[in-house]
């Protein structure tokens, strides 16, 4: 099974990507300060599926926040159907950027490979996982981007353009239209490699659950773990190559995760985070 891989090609308008002239101002408007765009191609990711053991040992770093506070559940996001309430045993499962109720809170499903606010949530146990740009809150700017996106390419086909300001999916000779977008898996690449990525779990009482991350598979990287524990402690993996990552000796009993690029040079692509959420 193939991949799509997001790359820059400098050849091409920010345009290319974008249909329909609401879709092209907001593209161009994202994109003017790179002057690129992120043109598909497929990949075999056959080599990413066994798990690695090549993980660096975490350090203990400085909290990344200004100032650590509790978060104000009042206007976040959910899913409009309630999860399961009461304690459960502990739940595992990947965030596979394909679960269809996740990819319906997403502005028009992410048909054209956008993912905006409020961003892909998974539900796991009874709790959301959230996987979100992280733009904000009281965190030093170096673990700040403001992009207001990140993509989720498809991960089956590379997208067509029938010319009628759709979005299609190639059926033989064919683009047909892609009828159920929140029905198509995806993967998550950042726009570039400064963006950050901010995984984390809440539910309706309790604003970060205690989450354990067992493994993560690396598409396209080197990317950077910046995790913190249940006892406050913030710790930095600092490089993460292509492959599925066995990260569970270090990143279990936490609360948020920030994941970006360890190069800092171009956008990453990941996928299949496992996330094993304990009773609450």
């Amino acid at each position: 099974m193939n991949h799509t891989e997001f790359v820059p090609q400098s050849n091409r308008t920010c345009s290319k990507l974008a249909l329909g002239v609401v879709t092209v101002i907001f593209f161009l408007t994202n994109c003017s300060n790179d002057n690129q765009t992120i043109v598909p191609k497929t990949i075999d990711p056959s080599a990413s599926q066994e798990i690695t053991s090549a993980v660096p040992e975490p350090i203990a770093i400085a909290s990344p926040l200004l100032k650590e506070v509790d978060t104000d559940l009042s206007g976040a996001s959910f899913a409009k159907t309630d999860l399961a309430s009461g304690r459960l045993g502990s739940t595992t499962d990947f965030v596979d950027f394909a679960n269809e109720q996740g990819l319906s809170l997403i502005p028009d499903k992410a048909i054209n490979q956008f993912a905006t606010s409020p961003f892909y949530m998974h539900p796991v146990g009874n709790a959301w996982v959230h996987v979100e740009e992280n733009s904000g809150g009281d965190y030093f700017p170096k673990f700040i981007s403001k992009r207001g996106f990140y993509h989720l390419p498809y991960q089956n086909f590379t997208p067509c353009y029938p010319g009628d300001g759709t979005t299609g999916k190639p059926s033989g000779k064919n683009c047909v239209p892609i009828l159920n977008p929140e029905k198509e898996n995806r993967t998550l690449y950042t726009h570039d490699g400064k963006q950050w990525i901010k995984v984390y779990a809440n539910d309706h009482n309790t604003s970060k659950r205690v989450f354990d991350l067992l493994s993560i598979n690396v598409l396209n990287g080197p990317i950077q773990l910046v995790y913190k524990k249940e006892n406050g402690g913030w710790f930095h993996l600092a490089s993460l190559s292509n492959g599925k990552k066995n990260i569970s000796a270090h990143t279990t009993g936490i609360t948020e995760v920030l994941i970006s690029s360890a190069q800092g040079t171009s956008g990453i692509q990941i996928d299949n985070l496992e996330i094993r959420m304990p009773s609450n």
